[in-house]
């Protein structure tokens, strides 16, 4: 498929719908209470984001890793894991003598079920009355939108590849 010309009606229609999108990804702004809840205030974005990648990538994964599963640096990926750490979502494990891991706590594992759960829910609340056709087209389409945009950020250029 080659390149398609810019319309600037749908670059605006985008780009605002983007913006739009932030409120989906705010925390409610109350919460019901929920069994459990003591045992798991709340947590930022970053913590929830280190459990994520600790999923994605095993047990003692390293926090050069997550740094590039995140698109963060090193350093920052550092402190994201020390919020984790302190919140009890995640612990340091020695892979080796030179080498520190990270994995999840079960309060990690049970906090990334709650978000998944939580995320679910507000996903169906949102679109259940849609026709599965579009349901379906929705996640392929952000999902190879997701995918551009992980590609730019690592530097791949898809319509190359793609082209090729």
């Amino acid at each position: 498929m080659g390149s398609a010309e810019r319309d600037p009606e749908v670059s605006e229609q985008l780009d605002q719908a983007l913006l739009r999108l932030r409120r989906f990804f705010e925390p409610p702004r109350q919460l019901e209470p929920q069994a459990g809840w003591q045992e798991h205030p709340p947590v930022d974005l970053s913590t929830l984001l280190v459990v994520e990648a600790l999923l994605r990538g095993g047990d003692a994964v390293s926090i050069g890793k997550i740094a590039r599963d995140l698109g963060v640096a090193h350093s920052t990926a550092s402190r994201f894991v020390d919020r984790a750490v302190s919140t009890g979502m995640a612990e340091r494990t020695a892979r080796d003598s030179r080498q520190q891991g990270v994995r999840l706590t079960t309060n990690g594992e049970t906090l990334a079920e709650r978000a998944r759960m939580f995320r679910w829910s507000r996903l169906d609340a949102l679109i259940s009355h849609w026709d599965r056709s579009d349901q379906t087209a929705l996640a392929t389409l952000l999902t190879r939108f997701a995918d551009e945009v992980d590609d730019a950020a690592a530097g791949v250029d898809r319509a190359v590849s793609r082209d090729a």
